[in-house]
């Protein structure tokens, strides 16, 4: 994934950046990444796989706004393809939401 700048929500938004990729099917991987709200109300980011919900955290989870969080998924892929993306969903306050620090790890 490349998204060199934040995504700036102001009022109600949403914005996904998506990632294809191929597994072995069965095999179990593990999923993570950081992320970051500057406020802590309004806003969360979604994880899904082929479309189907697997996570959110939102602007409060974890250690709150304004500091990095570190996420992670175990999964095992019932399918080859994946296609992996993340979903920013911002509310009525300005928010600036981060991810960083993608990785996919296999056999975990």
């Amino acid at each position: 994934m490349d998204q060199s700048a934040s995504l700036d929500g102001l009022g109600l938004g949403l914005a996904n950046m998506q990632q294809l990729f191929y597994i072995t099917p069965g095999t179990q991987h593990l999923l993570t990444f950081d992320t970051f709200f500057n406020v802590g109300n309004g806003s969360f980011i979604g994880v899904k796989f082929n479309g189907q919900p697997q996570y959110t955290v939102d602007a409060g989870d974890m250690l709150g706004q304004g500091v990095w969080n570190s996420n992670s998924i175990s999964f095992a892929a019932p399918t080859g393809q994946y296609l992996l993306e993340f979903e920013f969903l911002f509310g009525t306050t300005r928010v600036v939401a981060k991810i960083d620090n993608v990785r996919l790890i296999l056999g975990k």
